[in-house]
């Protein structure tokens, strides 16, 4: 018996092998400043101002203001579309860039918010998949699997030929190969995007305008401003 056992782990091995895939970011974009039809309004006094363009663009930018998992974000809509001018409290934070005409083109990357006004040039990432390969190939492979470990079990049974029993290991193997390939073909492919931020030379920190109290999410909550 120990023969189907090394043939069982196999196929599970085979199941889950090359289900996705990373793929290489693309190259950092250059520091060309994007021409903004429509500017921020002045920054509140523990703001920063940003502007954001998109290589592969046009895209729409969110704002990550709280993680729920591995998977699951509160979002805030910073961009309707790129090129645009955003100010944000002073820090880090994720934001999202997702294509307007590509719903597989699409990225999330840091930036850093600052009292000096800075440049954030994305170049979005790719998520890749064919599902129907992927089922089809998972399908496949199963049931090549099955007719292997048969024809393996068969190989040690004194009612079946041992050129059967090997026959059918054959065919269970050719039909598992077929779903391997198919189940490689069809595999998610992720690609992170790239960014470049900088500070534009001679760009000063705005003046400070009137304070006014106001309520308003950030990464860790809620903040309040005077």
């Amino acid at each position: 018996m120990k023969l189907d056992r090394v043939v069982g782990s196999a196929l599970l091995l085979t199941l889950g092998a090359g289900c996705v895939a990373h793929v290489p970011p693309p190259p950092v974009p250059e520091k060309v400043v994007p021409q903004v039809a429509t500017q921020a309004d002045p920054p509140a006094d523990d703001e920063g101002v940003v502007t954001i363009d998109a290589t592969n663009g046009p895209a729409s930018v969110s704002v990550v203001l709280l993680t729920v998992g591995r998977s699951g974000a509160f979002t805030k809509s910073i961009c309707a579309t790129t090129p645009c001018t955003a100010n944000l409290p002073l820090g880090s934070y994720d934001v999202v860039f997702a294509s307007k005409s590509d719903p597989s083109v699409g990225s999330t990357d840091a930036v850093q918010v600052a009292r000096t006004p800075s440049i954030m040039r994305h170049t979005m990432g790719t998520v890749e998949s064919s599902p129907g390969l992927q089922i089809g190939g998972i399908t496949t492979a199963t049931l090549g699997g099955c007719v292997l470990l048969y024809g393996a079990i068969s190989l040690t049974s004194s009612f079946t030929s041992t050129t059967t029993s090997l026959a059918t290991v054959g065919v269970g193997a050719a039909i598992t190969a077929i779903g391997l390939y198919m189940m490689y073909a069809g595999r998610t492919r992720i690609q992170p995007g790239s960014s470049v931020q900088w500070t534009p030379e001679g760009a000063t920190p705005p003046s400070k305008p009137s304070k006014q109290q106001a309520l308003y999410l950030t990464p860790n909550g809620m903040g309040y401003r005077f």
